[in-house]
């Protein structure tokens, strides 16, 4: 009953600050979207697909700062073997001030930001569960419609594999979103 009464709660807070909402990154606004990052690595031998799909929701907590949960799903690939990944974490971003375009619309105005997460990844069946990554990132959302942008993105990251081993990764992604204000 109390974890019903603070869902509810929480869904009422974020329609009530929705409609407070003047503009994409006013305080009480709301994220969905996510971006797709693919790459492909070829060696003398062999090689590696890789394909991210980071979707996240967030809420503006105050103009121009976002805190919001992103979920990973990574698939691998190399000759007949698979695997996939999924994680979620933290994200905060951090929306650079910008003036709408000449004619006061939202529409083809451009926000830029910057942001950073934290994400623990798991496996199906256990195996790889010490897997984080860590980065920051910048990006732009340009505005096609009131409330949908075209989101580009730029990712640095670290993963750490539990152990000694870790990685350094940049990525260049794309995406929508759409902000509810």
């Amino acid at each position: 009953m109390k974890v019903t009464l603070l869902v509810i709660s929480g869904i009422l807070i974020l329609v009530a600050g929705t409609f407070a909402a003047n503009s994409p990154t006013d305080q009480g606004s709301n994220i969905i979207g996510g971006t797709a990052y693919i790459s492909v690595e070829k060696g003398e031998d062999a090689s590696l697909t890789t394909v991210y799909l980071m979707p996240s929701v967030g809420y503006f907590i105050s103009p121009r700062f976002m805190l919001g949960v992103t979920i990973s799903l990574i698939s691998l690939s190399s000759g007949g073997n698979s695997s996939t990944a999924f994680g979620a974490g933290p994200e905060i971003r951090y929306y650079f001030p910008t003036t709408r375009n000449e004619f006061g619309e939202i529409r083809g105005s451009m926000y830029p930001f910057l942001g950073a997460f934290l994400s623990h990844l798991g496996e199906p069946g256990g195996y790889n569960n010490g897997t984080t990554q860590m980065g920051g990132f910048v990006g732009f959302d340009q505005m096609l419609s009131e409330q949908i942008a075209l989101e580009a993105q730029f990712r640095i990251f670290g993963t750490s594999y539990g152990g000694d081993e870790s990685t350094t990764t940049f990525y260049l992604g794309a995406g929508l979103t759409a902000f509810l204000y």
